[in-house]
């Protein structure tokens, strides 16, 4: 892990107001899919001044930016901000309250120079193109969506598909009910009910006026079986076909 990893989540957990351990466990052990979209905007993306991160708790992806001085105006919304809001306060990130599920109009008075919406999409059901078209209101005309989440036409997968029969990429090991159960066990989100491959991404996000900038798909690091270490050599070697989806567009003015 790197130092400024460690130093962001140590932040991010300073004040935590609930489930410290477990938020500790997750970032850890996710922190190098975060550090791998920070290092792709940073390679890609023009200055940006005003930032929006939407479904971001926990907030890994702001407290790189916010450690490094990645724009001078962060924003985060997600349902459970409460539970981060000394981090919020510390870095006065404006937080606020929403949660894209409820489908309704949500107000964002201010657009953006960039909106995140990272590993949201495989968790969002019903009429995606109406909640996508809510994130696009909050993007300034020549601005830019970055948005993350599994790539279906991966080895992973494939492997899903032919020997699990799964639709899930990511989530193959894991019953579709249990994806959707997940929505009345206390988590307050759907588990991942959907995958996308890039051809999809960008049909959903280049028919709502955007032009597309970059892709980029990373793989796993960890390979604690030797199926998850083939699959890992296997995407290594086929970088369109690794398993995590990041791309930027770019709001046609």
């Amino acid at each position: 892990m790197l130092e400024q990893t460690q130093r962001a989540i140590d932040d991010i957990l300073e004040g935590c107001a609930t489930e410290y351990e477990q938020y500790h466990r997750y970032l850890t052990r996710t922190c190098w899919r975060v550090e791998g979209d920070f290092q792709f905007l940073q390679e890609v993306l023009p200055k940006a001044e005003r930032i929006l991160d939407v479904g971001a708790v926990p907030p890994m992806l702001l407290g790189l930016m916010a450690q490094q001085g990645m724009g001078k105006d962060l924003a985060v919304m997600d349902p459970h901000v409460e539970r981060f809001s000394a981090f919020f306060e510390r870095h006065q990130i404006t937080a606020s309250k929403v949660d894209l599920l409820q489908g309704t109009d949500l107000e964002q008075t201010e657009q953006c120079d960039l909106v995140c919406l990272c590993e949201v999409l495989e968790h969002l059901p019903g009429d995606i193109v109406h909640t996508l078209n809510q994130v696009s209101r909050w993007v300034a005309p020549g601005g830019h969506l970055y948005l993350t989440t599994p790539n279906l036409r991966s080895v992973s997968g494939a492997v899903g598909l032919f020997c699990r029969g799964s639709g899930l990429a990511s989530k193959q090991k894991e019953p579709i009910r249990n994806q959707f159960a997940r929505a009345q066990g206390g988590y307050g989100y759907f588990g991942h009910i959907r995958e996308y491959t890039e051809k999809e991404v960008r049909n959903l996000v280049e028919g709502m006026g955007y032009e597309h900038v970059a892709s980029r798909f990373q793989v796993h690091p960890r390979a604690e079986t030797l199926e998850a270490r083939i699959i890992q050599i296997l995407e290594s070697m086929l970088p369109s076909f690794r398993l995590f989806g990041k791309y930027l567009f770019k709001k046609k003015g």
